[in-house]
């Protein structure tokens, strides 16, 4: 047992286990007890925040999982559009935004839609019924196609940002088929068929206010640059399930020339010419080709088909030109379409890297029209559901 004196004088000194402290000591050990005091506290506090700076390590993301910008936008809730009148839904005006049709009072309305905000824009409404609306390439414009008469159309150019008619022209129809010209968005072409689908070709340049017949021996017609066309020379009896690719440079107005081999079906996107053949070897398969503007080979795959007796069913599909990426959907087997029920994977296919990506598996063979980013699809007959190409994830975009 250790006894503490206090003396007036010396500090430390003592015997027979007596310490002896002066009142200065005092002071002294009062200061260096509280001094510890602090330091252990102010130890433990260091001790704990170290502890959760190390704790914050671990759970801090890592570069390549932190979200990008299409992302946060992915991440926000989904406005759904109201259900009263919907008709369908066009295309991407940009990476936010649609554009649908409606009816309202017994009018056809056309409108811009943020999916986020919901925010609502009237563009363009009728009395008339409203057969086709189409965005153009840079999404700044739609054409629509109004039927006031059974045999005539009218085809009217708007601007989404500032809704007017730029231009508008009637057509004798039965029904028409547009294509937009990305490289000149004043260049449309226009094919119009009668009710026995003979058809008549038109280039349309609505910024010069000129409609003008072409001598196309095709219908069916794609943009392949500013001044050149190209369609399938199909045979006119209809027995072959393949046929070539040609082109026409419509300034010379020359000879329709052969681009490519026989195929069952072409699209073009950009620079970028798609083909889809028979294989050689098998011909329940389909062989998918990338050609550049050059036409040179970037890669290919093939997939099932699935006969429709006369030809081949070709499913609905996407091509991106900005990312390069096909997104369509693909069968599991080979089949008759009477026959087959084991539904369809949506794929992914990246043409420069040649890489394939299954994003949903088991889905009806329905349109697709993905955003310019490439990130979401609209999906469905009236494109009302959206795929998120991220998560995996359907959306509904109309009440339900």
């Amino acid at each position: 047992m250790v006894k503490i004196v206090l003396i007036d004088k010396e500090c430390g000194k003592g015997s027979g286990g007596v310490i002896r402290f002066s009142l200065k000591c005092v002071e002294y050990l009062k200061f260096s007890l509280l001094f510890c005091v602090l330091f252990f506290i102010l130890s433990g506090c260091q001790d704990v925040t170290q502890s959760q700076v190390e704790k914050g390590k671990v759970e801090e993301a890592t570069p390549t999982e932190l979200p990008q910008p299409h992302n946060e936008i992915n991440a926000k809730k989904i406005t759904p559009i109201p259900t009263e009148g919907f008709d369908k839904i066009v295309g991407w005006q940009d990476e936010q935004s649609i554009i649908f049709l409606y009816e309202e009072d017994s009018k056809a309305i056309i409108a811009s839609y943020n999916l986020y905000s919901g925010q609502q824009k009237e563009l363009y409404s009728t009395e008339d019924p409203v057969t086709d609306v189409i965005l153009s390439p840079n999404g700044k414009m739609i054409l629509a196609i109004t039927s006031p008469y059974t045999y005539r159309a009218t085809v009217h150019v708007i601007s989404i940002q500032e809704p007017k008619i730029l231009y508008s022209q009637d057509i004798d129809s039965f029904q028409l088929n547009v294509e937009w010209n990305r490289w000149d968005e004043s260049s449309i072409l226009i094919t119009a068929f009668d009710q026995n689908w003979g058809f008549k070709v038109f280039l349309l340049n609505w910024n010069g206010r000129r409609l003008e017949p072409i001598d196309a021996p095709q219908p069916f017609l794609k943009w392949q640059s500013k001044s050149s066309l190209l369609a399938q020379d199909w045979d006119r009896n209809g027995q072959s399930l393949e046929a070539p690719i040609m082109s026409l440079d419509i300034r010379k107005m020359t000879e329709w020339k052969q681009v490519t081999p026989a195929a069952i079906h072409f699209d073009v996107f950009g620079k970028i010419l798609m083909t889809i053949t028979e294989s050689s070897t098998d011909s329940d398969r389909a062989i998918y080709q990338f050609y550049d503007g050059d036409m040179k080979k970037l890669s290919s795959f093939t997939a099932p088909q699935i006969s429709q007796y006369s030809d081949w069913l070709v499913p609905y599909y996407d091509l991106n030109d900005q990312t390069n990426e096909l997104l369509t959907f693909v069968p599991y087997k080979s089949g008759v379409i009477d026959e087959y029920t084991e539904g369809f994977q949506l794929m992914k296919y990246s043409f420069d890297q040649g890489k394939q990506t299954i994003v949903v598996d088991h889905l009806d063979n329905e349109p697709l029209k993905c955003s310019p980013d490439g990130t979401k699809c609209l999906y469905g007959f009236q494109l009302e559901k959206l795929i998120d190409i991220k998560t995996n994830k359907i959306t509904n975009l109309v009440q339900q």
